[in-house]
């Protein structure tokens, strides 16, 4: 991969992205703001992601890691298309009206998931939940048109002795870079779907 050196003309600066993150990102010392050439994302000292920007739009292969070393994604930003996505087995996909024979392409969350679950969380509403020993079930599910917008995220907790209703999470501030996706596909035709993500949530 190409990296943008410092030079006279340019500048490394650093400040915090809407998930609190930092990131480390090189622009033209006559576009202050505007990033160009290499960026890096980190959660402390862990890296999350890199890649490049040209004129604020990231450009080429950006790696994004779901923990230190391990990439959960390769996302090409030039081609629209993930040259390596890493499995979750605890997401499912909902798509309506499939016939058998269809031809289907799932959804695809540009950037993995570790950074927007982190902004998810944020949202979430945990408090006054009763303390359960075995923990809950949590659901997330994300709702995507036909043009990859995130239209909205809802989150359910379910455990044998208590559930809550589904909730709308207001994720309208974090409508950016981090929450793109690639829309599915049904015999060659871009169509709304859902992601619905399974995890485990203790409450002490």
């Amino acid at each position: 991969m190409a990296v943008a050196q410092e030079s006279d003309s340019t500048k490394v600066r650093s400040k915090r992205n809407a998930f609190g993150f930092k990131e480390n990102f090189t622009e033209l010392i006559s576009k202050p703001g505007i990033r160009n050439g290499l960026t890096q994302i980190f959660d402390d000292q862990v890296i999350l992601a890199y890649g490049l920007y040209k004129n604020d739009k990231r450009v080429g292969r950006w790696r994004f890691f779901k923990q230190k070393d391990s990439v959960e994604q390769i996302f090409n930003y030039d081609l629209k298309k993930a040259d390596y996505n890493q499995p979750i087995n605890s997401i499912s996909y909902v798509i309506d009206s499939l016939k058998e024979g269809d031809r289907v392409i799932k959804p695809v969350k540009i950037g993995g998931f570790r950074m927007a679950f982190k902004a998810i969380f944020q949202e979430s509403h945990h408090y006054g939940i009763p303390y359960n020993s075995a923990g809950y079930d949590q659901f997330y599910i994300f709702t995507i048109n036909e043009r990859g917008d995130l239209e909205k995220v809802e989150e359910k907790l379910s455990s044998k002795s208590y559930s809550t209703n589904l909730t709308e999470l207001n994720i309208k501030r974090f409508l950016n870079d981090e929450f793109r996706f690639i829309p599915a596909y049904v015999n060659g035709k871009p169509v709304k779907s859902k992601i619905v993500i399974k995890a485990k949530l203790t409450v002490s």
